[in-house]
C-alpha cells in the first residue's frame, strides 16, 4: 500500500512539472505576430526599375524614312579631284548643268566620295551591344535638310552587361558587298594608296569612334580604331590611316591598317555611358 501511495505521489508530482513547464514556455500575445514581421521586413525591399536617360536631341531637320525600309535608286559613288584653292564639283548623270559643292580638304587631295542619300539603307545597318547581352539602346534613321541627307545615329550607350556600344555599319560577308567596301578594297591605282578617311559630322560634343575591320581579322575584339569630337555645327574630320591603333582584347597590336584589305566600317558610339547623337552627312577616303 505504501508502495501505491508513492507510486501515485510520483505521478501528481511529474504532472504538475510539465504543466509548469508548458505554461512557461508559451509566447506572450504579440511576440509571434511581431517576429513574423520582422521577418517579412527583412526579406521584402523595394525594386525600382532601371529608368534610360532621356535622349536630348541636337537641332533636327524634317526626318525621311528610317534605314531599314528606305526605296532605293541608281545613286554611284563619286569619285572627286579636289584643291585647295578652288571649290570642286560634282555632277549626277541626270542633269549635267547643275553643280554641288563638296568641302575642300587641307591639302591637295583625290578622294573616293560616299554621301548618304536614299539608297543608303541597302549598304549600312545599325548594331548594338545587344547582340553579346548589352542594354544600350539606340537607332539610326536618315534625315534630310534642304538638298543634303545624311545618317543620324541616337541613343544610350550603357555599359551595363559588360556592354557599351552602339554603331552604324557598313560590312562586306558572302550575302552583302556594300559599294564602298568594293570601291576601297579596289582604289589603289598607279601605285597610289588611300591615305585616310574624312567625315563630315555634327553631333552633341561627345567623342566617338570609327572601328575597322580588315581580311585577316576574325574577332569582334579584334579592330583598329580612331576618335574623333563631333561639335554641335557641320565640320570636316580628317582620320589618316596611320594613326589608327589595333587593338585585340584592349592590348595594342602593332600592325599597319591597309585600306584595300578593309571588309567592316563601322561609326561607333562606345566605350562609357553617355547620350549619343551624332550625324554624318558624307564617308569619303582620301589618297
Amino acid at each position: 500500500m505504501q508502495y501505491y501511495v508513492n507510486r501515485k505521489s510520483i505521478i501528481i508530482f511529474i504532472l504538475i512539472i510539465l504543466t509548469i513547464c508548458n505554461a512557461s514556455c508559451q509566447p506572450r500575445s504579440g511576440i509571434k505576430e511581431v517576429l513574423v514581421t520582422k521577418i517579412v521586413q527583412t526579406h521584402i525591399t523595394e525594386t525600382k526599375p532601371y529608368t534610360l536617360p532621356t535622349n536630348t536631341p541636337i537641332p533636327t531637320s524634317s526626318p525621311i524614312h528610317t534605314i531599314t525600309s528606305i526605296p532605293t535608286n541608281t545613286n554611284k559613288s563619286k569619285l572627286t579631284n579636289t584643291k585647295t584653292s578652288t571649290p570642286s564639283y560634282t555632277t549626277t548623270d541626270t542633269d549635267t548643268t547643275t553643280a554641288t559643292p563638296t568641302p575642300t580638304p587641307t591639302p591637295t587631295k583625290e578622294v573616293i566620295s560616299f554621301p548618304f542619300n536614299i539608297d543608303s539603307g541597302k549598304h549600312w545597318r545599325y548594331v548594338s551591344d545587344r547582340v553579346m547581352g548589352g542594354v544600350s539602346n539606340g537607332q539610326v534613321s536618315l534625315e534630310q535638310n534642304g538638298e543634303e541627307i545624311y545618317a543620324r545615329l541616337t541613343g544610350n550607350v550603357s555599359t551595363r552587361n559588360n556592354g557599351g556600344f552602339i554603331q552604324l555599319n557598313s560590312s562586306s560577308s558572302l550575302y552583302n558587298d556594300p559599294l564602298m567596301i568594293q570601291s576601297v578594297r579596289n582604289s589603289e591605282k598607279d601605285g597610289k594608296k588611300l591615305q585616310g578617311v574624312r567625315l563630315k559630322v555634327r553631333g552633341n560634343g561627345e567623342i566617338y569612334y570609327i572601328f575597322i575591320q580588315t581580311n585577316e581579322i576574325r574577332s569582334v575584339s579584334d579592330y583598329y580604331q580612331s576618335s574623333f569630337v563631333a561639335n554641335a555645327d557641320w565640320e570636316m574630320i580628317y582620320l589618316p590611316f596611320n594613326k589608327f591603333i589595333r587593338k585585340r582584347s584592349d592590348v595594342i597590336i602593332d600592325t599597319k591598317l591597309e585600306a584595300k584589305s578593309i571588309r567592316s566600317f563601322g561609326i561607333m558610339a562606345y566605350g562609357r555611358d553617355f547620350i549619343a547623337d551624332l550625324s554624318v552627312s558624307t564617308v569619303d577616303f582620301y589618297y
